[in-house]
């Protein structure tokens, strides 16, 4: 995936819903981050939505798929509609993505690597600073350690 940035360059693409998780640690000091293997970015865990499926459901699978951890879905964090962007894929497709950020909790599972993520770790803000971050993860990130006490839209 590559971003392009523009004014609006968003209506140029088909609309897709993406889910995030955000799932902190036990004491809500330090984020789950998973590594591509694609890219070999720093991202959180996540996906698009699938036709028939809640946002929660959405959400839960992503990280499954991605971590082998199952997780609740228990707050929105924030929705993200940037329309001045858009993702393209190398197969043709340009999206302009909206995103669902969530709050996740561990239910049950064992952290695993998988075949979109070569790495799951958990990070402080401070050592994600370092960390080589998908483009606007760090947003999502700082809004999700943030605890604000109604979801974002932006």
């Amino acid at each position: 995936m590559k971003l392009l940035y523009g004014e609006r360059i968003g209506k140029t693409g088909e609309l897709a819903i993406s889910c995030v998780g955000i799932l902190f640690d036990q004491r809500k000091n330090k984020v789950l981050l998973i590594r591509r293997t694609d890219n070999h970015r720093w991202c959180l865990p996540g996906g698009f939505m699938r036709a028939g499926e809640t946002i929660s459901e959405a959400c839960q699978r992503e990280v499954w798929e991605e971590t082998g951890l199952t997780v609740k879905a228990n707050r929105l964090i924030g929705i993200y509609s940037n329309p001045n962007i858009l993702a393209t894929y190398d197969d043709g497709g340009k999206f302009h993505v909206i995103v669902a950020v969530c709050e996740v909790s561990l239910v049950d599972g064992q952290l695993t690597s998988s075949d979109e993520a070569s790495h799951c770790n958990y990070f402080t803000v401070s050592e994600i600073n370092e960390l080589d971050l998908a483009d606007f993860h760090q947003e999502q990130i700082l809004d999700g350690f943030a605890f604000h006490s109604i979801a974002l839209l932006k």
